[in-house]
This record gives C-alpha cells, structure tokens and sequence, in this order.
C-alpha cells in the first residue's frame, strides 16, 4: 500500500458541500477523500442536496481510482444528492473525465460547469440549497 496522494478540503453550508481538489490523486487519496466526504454528506442526507466541487488544481487521477468511483457515485445518488456544479478552468480533460465518471448518475444528478465560485452559487442559491 502506498501513501495517499492528493489533497482536499470539504466544508458545508446549509445543503451544499463546498469541495476543493488538489493535486494528483492516487486510490490511498481517494478513500481517505471518500471517508471523509460521506461522512460530512451523512448530515445532508434528509433533504436533497448538492455539493460544489473547485477542480481547477486537480492533476487527475490514476485508473485505480477512476475504477472505484462509480460506488462513490452511486452512493450519493441513494442518499439523496441531486446537484453538484464544478468550478473549472477550460479543461476539455478535465471536462471529459468528470463526464465519464457521472455516467452512472447522469438520470438523478444534475451537473453544471462553471467558471467561477459566484456563479456556481447562484445557481445553487436559485435551488434554494443557499442563502444568497
């Protein structure tokens, strides 16, 4: 087993979790984020929620992870994530990998990409999942 790579932050507000990735990720850094994001979104789960994901210092990820996302993904779903937008610099790979990865909840979750933190939140603020 290797060392974790990959680092992240997670805070919440209301219904939305705010996450930010760095780095490049490898499976370590990937469950230790997994752990840590079901257990803040374990608070939102009662009422639909989305979560605001900053990607613009994601150095991607390696296969081992891309093959463990789907039960991350799914798991969302059943616990009642409906919204997430992603806050992007003009990435087509970025774009494609996150794209690839929703597939399994591209019917029950709504994503958008934005350029910026203040338009991902107003879209979330007119969801009534922020104050504005």
């Amino acid at each position: 087993m290797s060392n974790p790579h990959g680092r992240y932050t997670i805070e919440r507000e209301e219904q939305t979790l705010f996450i930010r990735v760095i780095g490049a990720w490898n499976l370590e850094g990937y469950r230790d984020f997994s752990a840590a994001f079901m257990q803040e979104a374990m608070a939102l789960r009662e009422q639909p929620w989305g979560v605001i994901v900053d990607i613009r210092e994601w150095e991607l990820s390696t296969p081992e992870v891309e093959a463990q996302e789907d039960e991350l993904q799914l798991w969302t779903l059943h616990n009642n994530q409906r919204w997430r937008a992603f806050v992007s610099d003009p990435s087509y790979i970025k774009a494609l990998k996150i794209e690839e990865g929703a597939k399994p909840v591209e019917e029950g979750i709504e994503s958008r990409f934005f350029s910026s933190h203040k338009d991902a939140r107003q879209w979330f603020a007119s969801l009534g999942l922020l104050s504005k």
